[in-house]
């Protein structure tokens, strides 16, 4: 390694802790929160409906978890949502989104 030049951890850890994409995890996160409120689901449901652990949908509602994106589109595509409204705040009322099984 050049003289002066330090080792990153990796490149994940330098691209996840900007501002930017912590705000977009926290939005991600409102919304799978949200949506599952409005739908009526437990976090066990929501998690059997998109393939993943009751544990890992916690961590993503807590923003505690990066979002891959095979969840986000999975999450899209089973509760209609937009993709790009993932990057805007939830929606004020359960009647903006519409619940597709």
């Amino acid at each position: 390694m050049p003289k002066g030049v330090k080792p990153r951890a990796s490149v994940s850890d330098d691209l996840a802790d900007t501002e930017f994409d912590r705000e977009v995890r926290a939005r991600i996160a409102a919304w799978v929160k949200a949506i599952r409120e409005r739908v009526g689901e437990t976090q066990e449901q929501m998690a059997q409906q998109l393939g993943v652990g009751q544990p890992y949908l916690s961590r993503v509602e807590r923003n505690e978890q990066p979002v891959q994106a095979t969840f986000a589109a999975r999450f899209c595509k089973i509760y209609g949502v937009d993709p790009l409204q993932l990057f805007n705040k939830p929606p004020a009322s359960p009647d903006e989104t519409k619940h597709r099984k």
